[in-house]
């Protein structure tokens, strides 16, 4: 098999399992219904780490947001609407779809798509969210509608630690520039 085409089965298997049900006789009739219904908690089978990296995760992309905030909204707001366009967007994103997860956050804080073009953290975050798997990516949404306020609070506390260390880098830049005249 040629590694083309051994690239496309990985693909297909991959695509695939992120819809398997567990079969039917490793599920009572009752916990078969729930699952199918999805009633059954997503992050059920996961273990602490792995929703540990997904909620780090979520925190790094809040963090972002900040940084391609758009210029015609109130700033003094940014929070706000950071946080009514996280619940909006996990209400309207559905099936893993993470891009458009992000698109509708940055739609609703009015990013300039050239702007969030440019902004290599967010090109990162986009990337690493490519990586997981479709369930991850499901799971991934579905946190900002089970930990919004504790994503939030993290994601503020990470970008004013961000602000400090680019005031301190700038005013070192500024030290060594007259030191040099």
């Amino acid at each position: 098999m040629t590694k083309s085409k051994q690239k496309t089965n990985d693909k297909i298997q991959e695509f695939e399992a992120g819809f398997a049900l567990p079969l039917i006789g490793d599920l009572t009739t009752e916990q078969y219904r729930q699952k199918l219904a999805g009633l059954i908690d997503r992050d059920a089978d996961k273990t602490e780490v792995d929703i540990a990296e997904l909620k780090k995760l979520a925190v790094d992309f809040v963090a972002i947001l900040p940084e391609v905030f758009g210029d015609s909204l109130d700033r003094l707001k940014i929070w706000d609407r950071i946080s009514s366009g996280l619940v909006a967007a996990n209400a309207k994103a559905t099936n893993a779809d993470h891009e458009r997860f992000v698109q509708l956050v940055l739609d609703h804080i009015k990013v300039d798509p050239a702007m969030a073009g440019r902004n290599e953290n967010l090109a990162m975050m986009l990337t690493s969210l490519e990586t997981l798997s479709v369930a991850d990516r499901d799971s991934w949404i579905a946190l900002f509608g089970s930990h919004l306020v504790s994503i939030l609070v993290k994601a503020r506390v990470a970008w004013n630690e961000k602000k400090l260390l680019r005031a301190k880098t700038k005013r070192k830049q500024n030290v060594s520039t007259k030191e040099t005249k």
